[in-house]
């Protein structure tokens, strides 16, 4: 017996496989059974010919219609002051800092100066 393995894994006769199926026939088309391997990958064969053969409708020429996503709008204004003064006030207390190591709290105490610098600073950027 070997160390930490329970007895009943130790004694195991044959190892685990699972059972196969005793009816692996396929049906065909028409509802019988195929009974050969060949019977059985013709079948396959008509399967994924008609699942992904199909004949398309109208011109084949004619590409279906694009999908036009709109362009993304470039930032060319810089935030005003109230939308910075927003931006804070919206902040979630009580949340750990980021990698700056800034907490929302102190943004919410600077005030007035605090909001008049960020937003100089993010006029020049």
């Amino acid at each position: 017996m070997q160390k930490g393995i329970p007895n009943s894994l130790c004694y195991a006769e044959t190892p685990y496989r699972p059972e196969k199926a005793d009816n692996d026939n396929i049906r065909k088309a028409v509802g019988s059974s195929t009974k050969s391997p060949e019977e059985r990958l013709q079948r396959w064969k008509e399967f994924f010919e008609r699942m992904y053969n199909h004949a398309t409708s109208g011109d084949p020429q004619v590409a279906p219609p694009l999908v036009l996503i709109p362009e993304a709008i470039a930032l060319d204004t810089a935030p005003t002051r109230e939308e910075v003064a927003e931006a804070i006030r919206l902040l979630r207390n009580n949340k750990a800092a980021g990698i700056d190591g800034v907490m929302t709290e102190m943004l919410n105490a600077g005030g007035d100066v605090l909001i008049n610098r960020l937003h100089a600073l993010l006029k020049l950027i």
